[in-house]
């Protein structure tokens, strides 16, 4: 039985995640990375990445900021042991431990940076999760937030039929699970409403001009793998229609 607040654990913890997790980090990051310069962050900054999942963004900040501490909290003990295997050289200064993002262990008032990205659409209440990050955040300090949203995927090269991968499946599992795929473009509000200051929304676009259809194409291959048969036992599409339908837009990506 998943856990009540992670209702998509089984797909979270599949082998494809890490996969989804990493591609996702390449095709984004080095858009990323400079919204992340803007913080102005201490050298010595106290990091928080709440749902790290594979710790692909805490090696990278890591990298980043030498100086920086950094804890990766997730409910998937099996993808932070796959984190700290990973990122041993950096074992001085960061750390992964099995918490709930609904209600961190950490005191009030602890991190400079609370950073959640590609989580807040697969929990049933985002709204908790902010309230979370929220508090463990010294006063002055900064939540770096990306929040996925399914209903900006477009794909120029395949039909109306094709896009009920999302339309039906995705958004149709989402309801079956309590999740709210299209809580990017609500991201804002929900901030403001919490009376946070200098709130800003910067737009990542994965498209093929800016990231290498290679990249994009394993995103969707591991969403495949993941995800299709999600679909399937939610009843939102069929097993046979929803790999087909993924196996259409990866066609495009590996068409110039």
């Amino acid at each position: 039985m998943a856990h009540q607040h992670n209702p998509q654990e089984k797909q979270m913890a599949d082998e494809s995640m890490l996969r989804t997790l990493k591609a996702q980090a390449e095709a984004i990051w080095p858009q990323e990375v400079n919204f992340l310069k803007r913080y102005k962050l201490p050298q010595a900054a106290q990091i928080l990445d709440v749902g790290c999942g594979s710790g692909e963004i805490c090696g990278r900040l890591a990298r980043q900021m030498p100086e920086a501490s950094i804890t990766g909290v997730d409910l998937i003990e099996s993808h932070l042991q796959y984190a700290s295997q990973r990122h041993t050289e950096f074992s001085q200064r960061l750390q992964f431990n099995v918490d709930d993002a609904m209600n961190l262990s950490f005191e009030d008032d602890r991190f400079d940076l609370c950073v959640n990205r590609h989580m807040l659409q697969s929990v049933p209440d985002a709204d908790r999760v902010i309230t979370e990050m929220i508090r463990v955040t010294k006063p002055g300090g900064w939540l770096h937030i990306i929040p996925e949203d399914y209903g900006m995927i477009h794909c120029s090269s395949v039909n109306s039929e094709v896009e009920d991968l999302f339309l039906k499946g995705a958004f149709g599992f989402a309801r079956h699970v309590g999740t709210d795929l299209r809580i990017g473009r609500k991201a804002y509000r929900v901030l403001k409403q919490h009376g946070l200051k200098n709130v800003s929304v910067n737009y990542i676009t994965v498209d093929t001009e800016k990231v290498p259809r290679d990249i994009i194409r394993d995103i969707f291959i591991a969403w495949r793998d993941g995800y299709a048969t999600a679909m399937d036992e939610a009843g939102s599409l069929d097993l046979k229609t929803a790999s087909a339908y993924f196996d259409e837009f990866i066609r495009c990506l590996e068409d110039e």
